[in-house]
């Protein structure tokens, strides 16, 4: 696949990416499961079709959607698919951003698939005193998810 053709997917998926609109879901899930894809290999055909498939991030276009996901995670009202993304970049920079994201959401009811997400991107990298504090504050789901978690790796 010619490189500048790739360079125009990346910009064109992080522009709809950082849009308000519904396309904004479709571009996060295809960026996380480049990124993932960048880590783990595999066929991403059935998943993105025979053209976005063959898209394979090189190091410089990774690091710029993760730093672009970073930043819009950031924002005071992230998408949920926005933290999807980070978590499937495994890039540790994205750890205190899952943690501010908890920190933020934890006891809004409102909030609650946000603090998932974000409950979801600490246990990938096992940060304990983030799922600790989830466990003893948190209810209902999210607090089962976090306690279940430190019952088999805490």
């Amino acid at each position: 696949m010619n490189p500048h053709v790739k360079t125009t997917v990346v910009d064109a998926l992080l522009h709809r990416a950082s849009s308000c609109t519904l396309a904004a879901d479709e571009a996060l899930l295809t960026l996380g499961l480049l990124l993932e894809h960048r880590a783990a290999g595999g066929d991403l055909t059935a998943l993105l079709g025979a053209k976005l498939a063959q898209v394979r991030l090189t190091e410089r276009e990774a690091d710029r959607v993760m730093r672009t996901l970073i930043t819009l995670a950031m924002t005071p009202a992230p998408r949920t698919s926005v933290l999807w993304a980070l978590q499937k970049g495994g890039d540790s920079r994205a750890m205190p951003v899952f943690a501010r994201v908890l920190k933020a959401t934890l006891l809004d009811p409102s909030r609650q698939p946000l603090a998932e997400q974000a409950l979801q991107g600490l246990m990938t990298f096992g940060a304990l005193p983030e799922i600790q504090h989830a466990a003893k504050a948190a209810t209902g789901a999210l607090q089962a998810a976090a306690q279940e978690y430190l019952d088999v790796f805490g």
